[in-house]
């Protein structure tokens, strides 16, 4: 019996030695279960705090830093080690703003509100060497073991004023997003404690693991939701596990698809895809995309890393992605303007050049039609040579509006005239009329009239030949403030919007982007330069052009120029100079071509002077000394403005005045738009004439120069 008893005994100690055995088995298990659970959260926050582009900062109870990221160590210039554990205000900020810092820190301390807390504050930060500069701070606080600390997100907003306005906008979805994933969190909490309570033997072991993964989870979600950019997480197989709430506001909400498919409705990944790359090889990858999303078509930049798992297998990808759709068009607005540059410089050159040839033909045909009598078949002959020269200048006039070194003579000027006189003028004897709506309150611009009205000009010539079968342009205009919020390509202020409509066939998509591309055309007997010549005019003026175009429904192009802050009076016409008065004196003429020298010396003698001629600078300083130290003077000095193998105009007026400080001296050039003859007074000038000049021009400026001086020479004619 004895032995029996002791039988059963044994027994029983054995099953329970079993069942502690197999309890403890259940306990290593689920405990490994937690830990690779806690790994995997732990990785997925390294690589998104290593991959942000801004930095990320955590602040513990105590005031001092606790979290360090790169981007951190970038921006502020103190590595990880140099950062952790300083404390964060006395660290990063100016000493001038400690005390405000202080007082503000010992009220979050407590209760975990502040000034700063979830709002997006620009603020002044210092860095490693000690330069101030601006920093966007996005500030949240967590409670964990029941203190309060802070995460930071610190963007450099020096240079980058938009971020501002991007977080403003998103801040109430972000933390309506944190509310919901706050109360999922409670949720699975609940359900994790009554897990909890039916598995009695693992209650302590469960409950440290659970308290670790909430912590390292809640920080997860509070960088997530800062960090201001589209985040997305794809299985090996590219399907999307998750998307934030900007992602999908970006892309739409694709979760369980798989992207190539949901994306860009392909059968295969997509070539070059950063997140199959990264897949490849386990790096971090780059890459542009173009996509459309409910609002349109635009870029994004895209940043894939791959998320391993605790034994450091490759089981996701994570993909930040950032709309760059406006960087990329300033981008383009660049090239444009740098290809705008390139031919200016050879345009320039060219129409100077031409401009030379062109005054020895306007001139001589100026003087011819003196000699001939109206009514005679060599009189309808020059009239006609006359007609192309003057066709030929305008085409050079062009050339250099947009050639390197043009400034624009501004005045203070009502536009409705302008608009009118070119609109009309453009329009004679088309079968295409204007209708105009233009306000009598409309704000004077800062403008040069010439180059506003050949801007119109062309503008308005294009919408004629949009409609040969005829029809109505549209023009109208309006004063509209800008702001970076609603025009990033113009400064802030005051502008005046002219708006030109006209009822043609509209531009194709593929052409919107060309039209104002040196020599783009599609008409026949275009040179492709009106439009360019127009945008060259207008961002000149500190303006812009814009364009929008409906196939089927006409295009219309608006101009917006900054208006002035106050209108000056008309010129007065009543001193103009009668230039049928000849005039009298001695005119020396400097210019190294020959056919100028030529006809200049023709129209000048026929004008009443004695003339004589320098074939550069150096030439003409030694003839004018001698003039004047003989007692016979010139009256008048011409300089041409650039001689490439002597001294130009503009260092020999400064001799000049060294000889003669009232010297009299007219520039003239062949790049009408260069800035001494824009402002000729500023360099000891009493004139300027641009090229090509004809009879009356020339003498006009003589006239007005010399004050009139009438010659006793009788006319010829």
């Amino acid at each position: 019996m004895k032995d029996n008893k002791n039988k059963a005994e044994l027994l029983n100690e054995i099953a329970e030695l079993r069942f502690q055995l197999a309890a403890l088995e259940l306990s290593k298990a689920e405990r490994k279960q937690v830990d690779e659970a806690l790994q995997e959260n732990i990785e997925k926050l390294r690589i998104i705090t290593d991959t942000a582009k801004d930095a990320i900062v955590m602040m513990d109870n105590d005031g001092n830093i606790s979290f360090w990221n790169p981007a951190a160590e970038t921006i502020f210039g103190y590595t990880s080690k140099e950062a952790i554990g300083r404390e964060l205000h006395i660290f990063l900020s100016p000493e001038r703003y400690h005390e405000d810092y202080r007082r503000g820190f010992e009220r979050f301390k407590e209760t975990g509100e502040g000034n700063a807390i979830g709002k997006t504050l620009e603020l002044i930060a210092i860095r490693k060497d000690g330069t101030e500069f601006k920093i966007e701070l996005s500030l949240s606080a967590i409670q964990i073991k029941e203190k309060w600390q802070a995460v930071g997100i610190i963007r450099d907003v020096t240079q980058r004023k938009k971020a501002e306005e991007e977080l403003r906008a998103h801040r109430e979805h972000l933390t309506e997003r944190i509310e919901e994933r706050t109360r999922e969190l409670k949720v699975a909490n609940e359900n994790l404690l009554k897990e909890i309570t039916e598995r009695k033997q693992v209650e302590d072991a469960l409950r440290i693991a659970v308290a670790r993964a909430e912590e390292e989870k809640s920080k997860t979600e509070s960088i997530i939701a800062a960090i201001g950019d589209a985040i997305s997480i794809q299985d090996t197989d590219f399907k999307i596990l998750y998307q934030n709430q900007i992602h999908k506001d970006m892309l739409k909400d694709h979760v369980g698809e798989t992207c190539y498919i949901a994306y860009r409705q392909r059968a295969t990944p997509c070539e070059g895809c950063p997140v199959e790359m990264s897949f490849k090889n386990g790096m971090i990858h780059k890459g542009e995309r173009i996509v459309t999303n409910p609002g349109g078509g635009m870029y994004i930049e895209v940043t894939a890393s791959p998320l391993r798992n605790s034994a450091g297998n490759i089981i996701a990808g994570i993909e930040v992605i950032r709309d760059i759709t406006e960087r990329k068009r300033m981008e383009a607005e660049l090239q444009k303007t740098q290809r705008l540059e390139s031919i200016g410089m050879l345009a320039g050159g060219l129409a100077h050049e031409f401009n030379n040839i062109l005054t020895a033909i306007m001139g001589n045909v100026s003087l011819a039609k003196m000699y001939a009598k109206p009514g005679l078949e060599i009189f309808d002959i020059l009239i006609e040579v006359e007609k192309a020269s003057q066709r030929a200048k305008n085409l050079t006039t062009q050339l250099l509006t947009f050639s390197k070194g043009g400034v624009p003579i501004k005045k203070a000027t009502n536009l409705t005239k302008i608009v009118t006189d070119s609109a009309n003028f453009a329009l004679s004897g088309a079968n295409v009329r204007c209708e105009f709506v233009l306000p009598e309150n409309l704000w004077p611009v800062d403008i040069d009239e010439g180059q506003i009205s050949q801007a119109i000009n062309n503008i308005i010539i294009n919408a004629k030949d949009a409609m040969p079968q005829g029809g109505i342009v549209g023009v109208s205009a309006e004063n509209i403030d800008i702001d970076f919020e609603n025009f990033i390509s113009l400064r802030e202020g005051k502008y005046v919007k002219l708006s030109i409509k006209d009822q043609g066939t509209g531009i194709p998509e593929e052409n919107i982007q060309k039209i104002f591309d040196p020599f783009f055309t599609t008409k026949q007997e275009g040179n492709g330069i009106g439009l360019t010549t127009s945008y060259s005019i207008v961002k000149k003026h500190e303006g812009c052009i814009t364009v929008e175009s409906d196939i089927g429904s006409g295009t219309t192009f608006h101009i917006y120029l900054p208006a002035s802050e106050e209108m000056r009076q008309p010129a007065d016409d009543a001193g103009r100079l009668l230039i049928s008065r000849r005039g009298m004196g001695r005119i020396l003429v400097m210019d190294d071509d020959e056919i100028v020298r030529a006809v200049a010396v023709r129209m000048i003698a026929q004008c009443g002077y004695e003339v004589a001629f320098a074939r550069d600078g150096a030439e003409a300083v030694e003839m004018y000394k001698k003039a004047k130290d003989s007692s016979r003077p010139y009256d008048v000095v011409i300089l041409d403005l650039i001689i490439p193998a002597g001294m130009g105009g503009s260092e020999a007026i400064k001799k000049l005045i060294e000889i003669d400080p009232n010297v009299k001296a007219i520039v003239s050039s062949g790049y009408s738009s260069d800035p001494i003859i824009a402002n000729f007074r500023e360099y000891g000038f009493k004139g300027a004439l641009a090229k090509p000049y004809e009879f009356t021009e020339l003498k006009h400026v003589l006239q007005k120069v010399t004050k009139g001086k009438k010659a006793n020479i009788p006319s010829p004619l």
